[in-house]
Parts: structure tokens; sequence; C-alpha cells
């Protein structure tokens, strides 16, 4: 399932800002230029309503919003935000491939700003498969454009079967967008992740590869080994422990 770029559009004439909530706009001082898209958080630059985060982490409905427009058409066109995924199911379902609301496709490019990512949103009995759900924001390849906000991902299923099933090896992310071309533009920040409790983390594979503000209850989490590979999870609950007995591993360039 692709929405890629389905949401709010961004700026394509000259200085257009883009479309939604959380719009990048386009403005030309020193303290915020070019700002990136938000949605489950804020964009890059983010100021007042401009780049703002909306819409609600735990039946998350809302498209992304677009980035803005550059200085000259030949520069390229705001990023799209990511569209919506609704799945509403009385079963189990089974993700062994991708469900992605990503922001649009490509990368902004210098002064364009990125658009932010959008929702998937799945309610079942069970969550199964080894495949990948996805609400990420857009990166900026190179110039002034701030990178986007991830959006926002919540899985609700029943507690008791997810428990009686086997774990679900699921990789979910709503990772904000980045300046990659070595203009140290800021990026947008994380986007959320929700679940009723705490098992894709809890019984899930050792390896993890999952982005996002986690917004799972719970203060502690104990496994006997952990390898973050791929992973920037940010822990949201207050005092929250990662109890790890054996081996933990951080791999390259993951945050925690």
């Amino acid at each position: 399932i692709d929405v890629n770029g389905k949401g709010y559009l961004g700026g394509v004439q000259i200085k257009e800002d883009g479309k939604g909530p959380g719009r990048g706009v386009y403005r030309t001082n020193n303290t915020d230029l070019r700002i990136g898209a938000g949605h489950g958080s804020a964009g890059g630059r983010a100021t007042g309503i401009y780049g703002r985060s909306y819409g609600d982490p735990y039946a998350p409905v809302e498209p992304g919003s677009g980035g803005c427009g550059a200085d000259t058409v030949a520069k390229g066109p705001g990023g799209n935000g990511g569209g919506v995924v609704r799945i509403a199911a009385t079963g189990t379902v089974t993700v062994d491939g991708t469900i992605s609301a990503n922001a649009w496709g490509r990368k902004a490019w210098f002064e364009a700003s990125c658009g932010s990512g959008g929702s998937v949103y799945i309610t079942c009995d069970v969550i199964a498969g080894t495949g990948r759900v996805s609400a990420d924001a857009e990166s900026s390849y190179t110039g002034t454009g701030a990178g986007g906000a991830g959006g926002r991902i919540a899985v609700v299923y029943n507690t008791t079967a997810q428990s009686n099933a086997a774990p679900a090896a699921v990789t979910f992310s709503a990772q904000c967008g980045n300046e990659t071309g070595g203009w140290t533009q800021p990026g947008g920040d994380l986007g959320t992740v929700y679940f009723p409790d705490d098992q894709i983390l809890a019984r899930g594979p050792s390896l993890v590869k999952h982005a996002g503000m986690w917004l799972a209850p719970g203060t502690r989490l104990d496994r006997d080994s952990l390898t973050f590979d791929g992973a920037y999870i940010r822990f949201m609950v207050p005092g929250f422990v990662l109890n790890v007995t054996n081996n933990l591993t951080v791999k390259g360039t993951d945050v925690l």
C-alpha cells in the first residue's frame, strides 16, 4: 500500500507556501529560512503556526503537510506530505510487504523545504508479519530548505489476542527528515508511534529497526538481549527504564 506524497501539496510556484495545517513556508530573515512541514512533531525551523504539529497520535487520520517552494523554479518545488492509510479489521492484519505514507519520494532541492509524513491507523485483533509500516518525512538534499517532521502511526490491537499470537516482526517508522547535503540546515523532529501496550518491543525480535516517539504505555521494558540497527526511538513515558540482562548493542548512527 503506497500513499507516498498523497497528502497536502508542497509549494510549486516561486516562494509559494506549502498546504496543510503544518505547512512549510518561505521566509527571508536569518532565523526561520524555508520552514519544513510539521505533523507528528514540528518541522525544521518551525515557528508559530508554521511547521507545527497537529493531529491525534492515538487515532491519526490527517495527511502530512507540504513544504514551501524555492526562490526560483529551477531550484524545485516543496515536497508533498504523505497520505493516509486506514485499516479496520476484525481479525489479524498481516504485513509482509510495505504500508507507506511517506512524504513525497524525492529530495527537496536548494531553498525548497520538505513535506511531512502522513498517517497510518490500524485497528485489528492481532498485528503480524515481517514487513514495514512507515510515515516518514522527507529530507533536504542541499541548500537552505529545512527537513520535514515524521507523521503518525497507531496500531490498536486486542492486547490479550496479541499476547497469544506469535511475536510480530513488523518495523514501524515515523522518521524525521534531515538535511543530507552538508549545509547543516535543521531537520524536522520524529513522528509518533502508538500501541496499546509494549508487546511490539517486549516480545518482538532482538533486532530493532523502529523509528519514532514511542507512545506505548509502560515504564519498564525487560529483555535478555537487544540490538538497535537503523533505529531512532524516543521513549516518551517519564522515568522509562530499559533493562537488558545481557548484550545491548546500538549500531552506527542509531539514537535512543
